[in-house]
């Protein structure tokens, strides 16, 4: 698979808030057992996000974007990187993806 197939979905109390793309739950693999956790400040209050690596059930899913939201890219390693600009989230994006390596090479075996 490649990494275009595959997202991060942001979980907060055990259900799965919807982001750019509006997939649900019924529309990915989540994998449970690979979650990243990240702390930051928002308005001077501590906030904790908890990431999963997700990856689309069909890849060929047209996303939907809400009001909230005006594009959706799908960028490869570098340029999704950049594009987040935080360190930590940068730090994130590069654990997911040796994550999604080491499973191609499983599977590959």
């Amino acid at each position: 698979m490649s990494i275009r197939e595959r997202t991060t979905s942001p979980q907060r109390c055990g259900k799965l808030k919807r982001k750019p793309g509006n997939y649900d739950e019924k529309d990915l693999i989540i994998h449970q057992n690979t979650p990243i956790t990240l702390n930051y400040e928002v308005k001077g209050k501590p906030k904790i996000v908890i990431y999963w690596l997700a990856e689309l059930r069909n890849p060929n899913q047209e996303p939907i974007l809400s009001e909230e939201h005006t594009e959706l890219k799908w960028l490869g390693l570098e340029a999704a990187k950049e594009c987040v600009g935080f360190k930590d989230n940068q730090v994130m994006i590069d654990k997911f993806h040796e994550m999604i390596l080491t499973q191609e090479k499983r599977q590959q075996s």
